[in-house]
């Protein structure tokens, strides 16, 4: 009987030997895992950065065109609606001007051109 005791806490021991061995291999497979999501979040938060950098230079940059735009716009505006002015002018009192106010007045809409 005693011998058969040794002989089942033999075969208990490696049973619990392997149960062990297929525990340390469960948890290092773990550690493996979270280990590459640890870096995959790293690369993660990287890329997030990087897109908000991008994002906020893009931002600038659209107000920096919006600004210019604004001003090529103003300083468009204002020879054009003089042209615009005299032209109208020209087109109602024509029959009134002199040759002379004629041709002065398109001289002045030619330079702006």
């Amino acid at each position: 009987m005693h011998l058969l005791c040794i002989e089942v806490s033999l075969r208990d021991h490696k049973k619990m030997s392997y149960l062990l061995f297929l525990a340390l291999g469960v948890i290092l497979l773990l550690v493996r895992q979270l280990t590459l999501q640890h870096r995959q979040l790293h690369r993660l938060k990287s890329d997030l950065e990087t897109l908000e950098a991008s994002q906020t230079s893009l931002q600038q940059s659209a107000f920096t065109q919006q600004k210019l735009l604004l001003l090529i716009s103003h300083h468009i505006r204002g020879p054009f609606h003089f042209v615009l002015r005299m032209v109208t002018l020209l087109n109602e009192k024509w029959e009134l001007l002199e040759e002379k106010d004629r041709r002065n007045s398109l001289r002045m809409m030619h330079k702006l051109g």
